[in-house]
């Protein structure tokens, strides 16, 4: 539950205030670019619950529910699951999915500004960076490459599902931290 709540916040974090500021209404490309990007990312978020949800299912064991039907047998059976996913499967479909959701999430923000402008923001003589903010700056891009490699790779380490839905949940507040480091780091000096 953390997981799709922090997921939640990145989403609406990825957005613009202002309906004027949207990449549909900045130019054509922009707009198609971003449509592209949303489609992709609307994939893996059905992907991320598929995941979840075969997670969970293959977590529990045969206990019984209060009418005395075990929950092998009162699962849904319009969305149940053959039994051949393995834990290694659902693993990197669950790690890939959340790596595609949080790389649209950076191209989602991006196509909202555009590269040009996002660029001449740390050229212009307003937000020129000192030494120490740029250094911040370069560190702060490594540590979102690192998460995005260990987001892709986290499946070949662990498997298990209470361990990776941890895991999922600490690299979608370190994207939330990072998201707001950045913020301030590439802030501008002054809007309107």
């Amino acid at each position: 539950v953390a997981t799709v709540i922090l997921i939640q916040h990145l989403h609406f974090q990825s957005q613009p205030s202002h309906a004027a500021d949207h990449a549909m209404r900045r130019s054509r490309a922009s707009g198609i670019a971003y449509s592209v990007a949303f489609d992709i990312y609307s994939m893996a978020l059905v992907a991320l619950g598929a995941s979840f949800k075969i997670m969970l299912y293959n977590s529990g064991g045969t206990d019984e529910n209060d009418a005395g039907i075990s929950s092998s047998d009162s699962h849904r059976y319009l969305a149940s699951s053959s039994g051949t996913e393995s834990k290694t499967e659902t693993a990197h479909l669950f790690c890939r999915s959340l790596f595609i959701v949080l790389i649209c999430f950076d191209f989602i923000s991006l196509m909202h500004k555009g590269i040009n402008q996002n660029v001449s923001r740390c050229k212009s003589g307003k937000c020129r960076m000192s030494k120490r903010r740029h250094n911040a700056a370069i560190i702060m891009v490594l540590c979102k490459v690192a998460l995005y490699i260990f987001t892709m790779t986290l499946s070949l380490w662990t498997e298990e599902p209470g361990t990776l839905a941890i895991a999922s949940s600490i690299i979608a507040l370190s994207m939330i931290i990072m998201s707001d480091w950045g913020f301030s780091l590439f802030a501008v000096a002054s809007v309107g």
